[in-house]
């Protein structure tokens, strides 16, 4: 996004708290910033649909059809073969896009390039996306919002309803933000058998109070529930394909009827944030915060035979599974400023943070139970399985960062981290990242007077990164486990079979950090009174000492393959962004409009992977988004378009695959109303999401399309 001021404040989130740092001229990053006016109107139930089609470079997905599925996000394309995501941070606390509702943010910061993410190390090396939630008002009173969303749609749920409320108010002592939502989702078997159903509820409280002059204390509180029971789960395969067919599904219903064929889940999670923040000396802001993020989930899945259906593929089965996961973060920093001869401007900031993540989950299986109207382990027939996967993973780093401007015209930046990580070996544990940045902004020149009536800003920027970065997907991977519940065809004894021992992949000798080097070009433009805006972007990416498979080793090893170091990645893409933004008409009531389209577009190619040094596995995305917004005297509409491709060529040979879709409709009118006290405004509107696509869209992980959706809605503004 381009800023037309030439002095930004911008900051650097240190949980609730907001360390400020103040320079002249932009950050030299390539960054995007979504405001709240981008969200509003959507029919998205969260912010990982929401972001889809905002950014050419952002591509969101769900890894399913379920309603609280994870957010699968890549920012630039892969970086990595074994997968990396970039990192989420609500109110500075790692979290996920699905877990916020987008009538609750402020703003969204997507960092894309090395410069930008460097100070977040290790865990931003595939960019990093910042959601600064709503905070209170410098005002006495209060403001509330209330909607009330209709939707109906197909495929993964038939009826949903969505409401919101919040209000938020304050003065210069002390402000506030309380919001609440609810939203409950209907199967697509609610016509046979109404059992089906999600239901999500949340509560988001910021506070925020001047203790002294140069001190004040910010608290946040977030809680979520949800509940989801799903009228099936073992052999789903064999059921879909059924509907698929158009067989009799009776049998299936019957078993769902009785309860004893379904997956039902409970979540509860709340996370707890506060911060203290202080001017020292006048040039220098320091802040702690620490945070925590709980989730207790329980599980019951329960399966029978189904009459024709065979035996192996729906069993007389029985599971309950309880995880606990709690996530400590510290974050405290510094910041300091000072502007000498007018002309000159120096920054820094310095800073630590700490994360310590504790997983566990026991489960217990039984089958044969002798009543299929009970789910109980205790009516099984007494040979139990028990789960218990337990992970601990802490990791810390120390960074700073120093900044230069001159006039608003020249603008240099470094960052150092250090980041440490359990995740690998003692003698492995810690890794360096380095970034720096510089822009030049032309406009600012004497020579360019004469053009300030035409282009008000024009910079180019270039960046450069060498970050270091983490497998997140093991806790452990760096130490050899063995497995020993493998079974062997044939008893021994009655009590059942016998087991053998395997160890897993070879990867302690291979285990390291990845590095990512990033180099990043690119200009902004506003011209015309700022009624045009264009941006553009080139960068080149390399990923080097990646895990990939060595060769080939004998099953009679006992071991799996090894996996080694060393594997490399390369990608090269190129962003445009072009906005146009006025109004047409004279009087007191013209129309207002903006229209914004960007391209993305980003080729990776394996230099050297599996078993050789042969290029392997070229994959080429083509993002492109288009979206249009227009006003006129109480009515309001708004679209996005969007067109992916991609291109894989691999071992088994070519694949092209890609899709355009209308995104988003939205359409309402606002009726206002300045003479009463109660009431300021009612916004009836309908919006609609997916409602076409010349391809299925698929999700993340499955081959299921996503679902139309067709919103009715009502915002009262109080």
């Amino acid at each position: 996004m381009i800023k037309m001021k030439h002095t930004k404040t911008y900051s650097i989130l240190t949980g609730l708290a907001s360390i400020l740092l103040f320079c002249s001229g932009s950050f030299a990053a390539a960054q995007n910033i979504i405001s709240q006016e981008d969200l509003e109107y959507r029919p998205a139930t969260s912010v990982a649909t929401a972001l889809d089609g905002l950014d050419a470079s952002l591509v969101t997905r769900l890894s399913s059809g379920n309603p609280s599925a994870e957010a699968i996000a890549t920012l630039r394309g892969i970086i990595s073969i074994v997968g990396n995501t970039p990192l989420v941070l609500v109110d500075g606390v790692e979290s996920a896009l699905e877990r916020v509702v987008p009538a609750d943010v402020e703003s969204i910061t997507i960092l894309k390039d090395a410069s930008a993410a460097a100070i977040y190390g290790a865990r931003a090396a595939a960019g990093a996306i910042l959601i600064k939630t709503r905070t209170g008002k410098n005002f006495q009173g209060s403001n509330a919002e209330m909607q009330a969303s209709l939707f109906t749609g197909k495929a993964s749920s038939a009826h949903t309803d969505n409401f919101h409320v919040s209000a938020r108010g304050g003065g210069d002592l002390f402000n506030y933000y309380l919001g609440a939502h609810y939203l409950g989702q209907g199967s697509a078997l609610d016509s046979k058998y109404g059992n089906g159903r999600f239901d999500n509820l949340g509560m988001v409280a910021n506070f925020d109070a001047r203790i002294t002059r140069w001190m004040r204390y910010s608290l946040g509180v977030n809680y979520h529930y949800k509940e989801r029971n799903f009228p099936w789960w073992q052999g789903e395969n064999a059921f879909y394909q059924a509907v698929d067919a158009g067989a009799d599904l009776s049998p299936y219903y019957s078993a769902m009827e009785a309860g004893s064929l379904y997956q039902r889940s409970k979540e509860h999670g709340f996370v707890f944030r506060n911060a203290l923040e202080a001017t020292l000396l006048k040039e220098i802001v320091a802040g702690v915060s620490y945070s925590i993020n709980n989730r207790f989930i329980l599980g019951q899945y329960r399966s029978s035979e189904v009459e024709g259906v065979d035996e192996g593929t729906a069993p007389n089965h029985y599971r309950e599974t309880r995880t606990d996961f709690a996530n400590q973060e510290v974050d405290a920093g510094a910041s300091w400023s000072h502007r000498f001869a007018e002309a000159h401007k120096i920054s820094a900031r310095i800073g630590y943070d700490w994360q310590d993540t504790h997983y566990k989950q026991i489960g217990i299986s039984v089958n044969n139970l002798i009543d299929p109207t009970i789910s109980a382990i205790s009516v099984g027939d007494g040979h139990y399985t028990v789960t218990e996967p337990i992970r601990k993973t802490a990791q810390m780093g120390l960074y700073g960062r120093l900044a230069y401007d001159f006039k608003g015209r020249y603008a240099v930046n470094a960052t150092y981290r250090r980041d440490a990580s359990s995740r690998y070996a003692p003698d492995d544990r810690w890794a360096g990242s380095f970034a720096t940045a510089a822009e030049w902004t032309i406009s600012e020149e004497p020579f360019f007077a004469s053009l300030k009536g035409v282009a008000e800003l024009f910079k180019i920027r270039y960046s450069y990164g060498d970050i270091a970065s983490q497998i997140r997907d093991a806790a452990y991977p760096w130490l050899v486990s063995i497995s020993t519940s493998n079974p062997l065809p044939w008893l021994f004894d009655r009590n059942g079979t016998a087991t053998y021992d395997t160890f897993a992949d070879d990867t302690v000798n291979g285990y390291t950090w990845e590095r990512v080097t990033t180099h990043d070009a690119g200009f902004d433009l506003a011209a015309l009174g700022g009624r045009l805006t264009l941006s553009g972007d080139a960068f080149i990416r390399k990923t080097t000492d990646m895990l990939v498979p060595a060769a080939l080793m004998p099953g009679i090893l006992g071991a799996g393959n090894a996996q080694i170091g060393g594997g490399e990645m390369k990608s090269t893409g190129y962003e445009l962004s072009l906005g146009w933004s006025d109004r047409a008409g004279s009087g007191s009531k013209p129309v207002r409009y903006s229209v914004n389209a960007s391209y993305s577009d980003v080729t990776s190619e394996i230099t050297f992977g599996p078993y050789n040094a042969e290029p392997r596995l070229p994959i080429a995305h083509g993002i492109c988004a288009l979206r249009c917004k227009a006003g006129w005297d109480g009515i309001d509409f708004g679209a996005i378009l969007q067109g992916v491709g991609s291109f894989q060529n691999d071992f088994r040979g070519k694949s092209d695959n890609g899709y355009f879709r209308i995104k988003s409709i939205t359409a309402g009118y606002t009726f206002r109303f300045p003479k009463l006290d109660f009431i300021r405004s009612i916004r009836l509107g309908a919006a609609a999401e997916n409602i076409w696509s010349s391809a299925p869209v698929p999700l993340a992980a499955s081959a299921e399309a996503i679902p139309e959706s067709i919103l009715a809605n009502l915002i009262l503004n109080f």
